[in-house]
């Protein structure tokens, strides 16, 4: 995995983690095709699992196994 892509409260971030494993360099304004693609699969796997959202606790033993591999793949879950 390469880039990791955070958003929250409006912020958007995206990371090399290749060339940024600190996450210290924020690219969406650099990248903004790459940031632009991370954000429409983020909204789509939200799509697909409505029920996942920040302010709930998201119960792993539950999700579709293809949203849990997208997420690990994102480096969202370990």
């Amino acid at each position: 995995m390469r880039y990791k892509y955070i958003t929250f409260a409006k912020r958007k971030m995206l990371f090399d983690l290749n060339n940024d494993p600190r996450e210290r360099k924020n690219l969406v304004k650099t990248l903004p095709v790459t940031a632009g693609y991370y954000r429409q699969l983020m909204q789509m796997l939200l799509q697909r699992q409505p029920e996942v959202s920040s302010e709930k606790e998201l119960n792993m033993g539950t999700q579709d196994p293809e949203i849990l591999k997208n997420l690990k793949d994102l480096g969202y879950i370990q």
